[in-house]
């Protein structure tokens, strides 16, 4: 993706506004706002080090086509590898309630450094979702007694056994939406009566676990 889709990532990755941006990165509005509207292909280098310095990546644009970023193993991430960590389950499909732990549908184990030890359970990504975030074959931890929010990523089964991983907004009313980017794919909005399952994803594991 290009800085212009970028940057609207970043915001929406990091749950920050661009106001917010602003403040944690002391940019001036407008470098902000000319990234985000396409109008500055590439900004300058103590641009890119005062983003990578907020929110703690390391960014590459060498193909301007394919900005990027990979997070770096932070103080905070240091302190969630000092925890021992707990085994959980890795299963094969998103069942409701306590059907996700039934023997046949588990097909591993996976050990993470995260303190909730029951009602959570790990899946394995099957395709690249939510623009990039993740990738197929990824593990996506999930804990069933998390609560989510507007933003937050979920694991999903719908009652016509449609499973998915996307970002979930309440609408108004009984409708839920679900999407993987403001600016990318159709959202889908289903009625609440349609969802089987839903669950909050807490952590995502690539080359290291990372808290979402």
């Amino acid at each position: 993706m290009n800085w212009q889709n970028f940057i609207l990532r970043l915001e929406k990755e990091f749950r920050v506004s661009g106001a917010e941006l602003e403040k944690r990165t002391s940019l001036n509005r407008s470098v902000i706002y000319n990234l985000k509207k396409g109008t500055t292909s590439r900004p300058r280098q103590s641009t890119i080090k005062k983003l990578e310095e907020a929110l703690d990546i390391k960014i590459d644009d060498s193909d301007l086509n394919k900005v990027r970023y990979t997070q770096n193993l932070s103080h905070r991430n240091l302190e969630l590898f000092r925890i021992e960590g707990n085994e959980f389950p890795i299963v094969s499909e998103i069942l409701p309630g306590n059907e996700i732990f039934h023997t046949q549908n588990i097909i591993g184990t996976i050990r993470l450094p995260y303190a909730q030890k029951t009602n959570c359970f790990a899946i394995i990504v099957p395709e690249d979702n939510i623009d990039g975030i993740l990738s197929k074959g990824d593990k996506l931890l999930i804990d069933i007694e998390a609560d989510y929010t507007n933003g937050s990523v979920v694991a999903c089964r719908l009652k016509s056994s449609r499973q998915f991983i996307r970002y979930y907004r309440k609408l108004p009313g009984e409708w839920v939406q679900f999407y993987t980017s403001e600016f990318k794919d159709e959202p889908l909005t289903v009625k609440q009566s349609e969802i089987d399952a839903i669950y909050r994803a807490v952590f995502m594991v690539k080359h290291f676990p990372v808290e979402i």
